[in-house]
């Protein structure tokens, strides 16, 4: 992954000397550049590694809101031959909604160290990282429902779907020296870069909504 030329010239790296990389050191093969440089004796590489900095995670789709349906009841006031006298009616009773949220994260192709946290990190961008499923015990009720009429009412959970966020890596060359004026380790920084991303949805609250006659 990197080209070393020996020669008498000067060396034409000080010019990008600075602090050392930051990041995981990852093999060789996973840099996404070569680095190349002049040196003249007695002046020369004794190490390099390639490093790569995981930037934060960014939401790039903030998703559309929607809903799912759990548990539903009819309040029914049609009982009777003359159920228009009959009093109105209040029912209650416990509903239920759930919902597990899905995530599916894709690690960018070519990188080789460090997937469990990536994976983690994408993961947990979207809804709840330490909870997946979602279970709401709601106490409804509907009425008063008058003679010879009917309401339900049923479990929702709010939810927002289509969610996307993404990881972005770079890499750079960490050079070090010996025998040189200046011997503090270089960084030579790649252009190119990579990028992991996460899809997915996340649960929010539960509520009793009316459906109207059933």
């Amino acid at each position: 992954m990197r080209t070393i030329y020996l020669g008498l010239l000067a060396v034409s790296w000080m010019a990008i000397t600075g602090s050392p990389a930051l990041g995981l050191v990852v093999p060789d093969s996973e840099c996404t550049c070569n680095y190349q440089y002049w040196t003249a004796p007695p002046c020369h590489i004794t190490a390099d590694t390639c490093n790569r900095t995981d930037g934060g995670v960014t939401t790039t789709d903030p998703g559309d809101p929607d809903s799912v349906s759990g548990g539903s009841m009819c309040c029914d006031n049609t009982g009777g031959p003359c159920c228009e006298q009959n009093s109105p009616l209040t029912c209650s009773q416990e509903l239920r909604v759930s919902y597990t949220e899905a995530v599916s994260v894709s690690v960018a192709s070519g990188i080789e160290a460090g997937i469990p946290g990536i994976q983690a990190s994408l993961s947990s961008s979207i809804g709840h990282s330490t909870q997946r499923e979602q279970s709401y015990a709601l106490n409804c009720q509907v009425g008063p429902v008058s003679g010879c009429a009917t309401a339900g009412v049923e479990a929702q959970m709010s939810i927002t779907v289509g969610i996307e966020t993404q990881m972005v890596h770079s890499y750079s060359w960490t050079v070090e020296w010996t025998g040189c004026e200046d011997n503090s380790p270089t960084q030579w920084p790649c252009a190119q870069t990579r990028t992991s991303t996460a899809s997915g949805s996340s649960w929010g609250s539960g509520s009793c909504v009316g459906t109207g006659p059933c």
